[in-house]
């Protein structure tokens, strides 16, 4: 049987009951403890409707992310938005309320679940990265821009990393001012004054 695609209601509002449900779970139990009956249950529906919405839950964990992901750089980020210190504070902000969710709400203790995830993730962050990095520095060659968004995003990305394995250590704040003045002086030497 296929899986269910579309903007159907009935289908984008039986994933949405899925998901709720796993966030639901995910609140009082580690994800690796979870399962595909728990799920089903809490959504109130039955595993086959879970299966044609989705593989298994490790499927339905990888779309959800990436939706909510998505979401939030499309909440904060404007589309015609630039690379500039407003948009790399945004960046970091979101970055940091991504490891949150993913991390506490989600209760991912899994080194594999995490990994993959995490890959996905740095991958669309560096797609998002490339496209304001050529807005802003659109006479540098496609390779250079492709490897700053590489090498911010990466950076970005372990820099929240490290602030949500060791909150204790630094606020919030700070750690958005560090790294912004990190990826700002990094675009700089790399690309120099943007061109715009």
């Amino acid at each position: 049987m296929a899986l269910q695609e579309g903007n159907d209601p009935r289908v984008v509002r039986t994933r949405l009951l899925i998901q709720e449900a796993l966030l639901s779970l995910a609140q009082h139990k580690e994800f690796e403890s979870i399962s595909v009956k728990d799920i089903a249950e809490t959504a109130s529906i039955n595993r086959a409707t879970f299966y044609a919405h989705y593989v298994d839950k490790y499927a339905l964990l990888d779309e959800m992310l990436s939706e909510r992901f998505t979401a939030l750089v499309h909440e904060r980020i404007p589309a015609d938005q630039p690379f500039n210190e407003a948009a790399a504070r945004q960046l970091i902000a979101l970055l940091c309320d991504f490891q949150i969710l993913f991390y506490k709400e989600c209760k991912i203790a899994s080194r594999s679940i995490a990994a993959v995830v995490e890959t996905k993730v740095q991958h669309e962050l560096q797609q998002i990265l490339a496209n304001l990095l050529h807005k802003e520095y659109q006479s540098k060659k496609a390779d250079n821009i492709q490897l700053s968004a590489h090498i911010i995003g990466s950076s970005l990305y372990s820099g929240t990393r490290y602030w949500f394995n060791n909150q204790q250590s630094q606020h919030a704040d700070a750690l958005l001012d560090d790294l912004l003045v990190f990826t700002m002086s990094g675009i700089t030497a790399l690309h120099g004054e943007p061109q715009c």
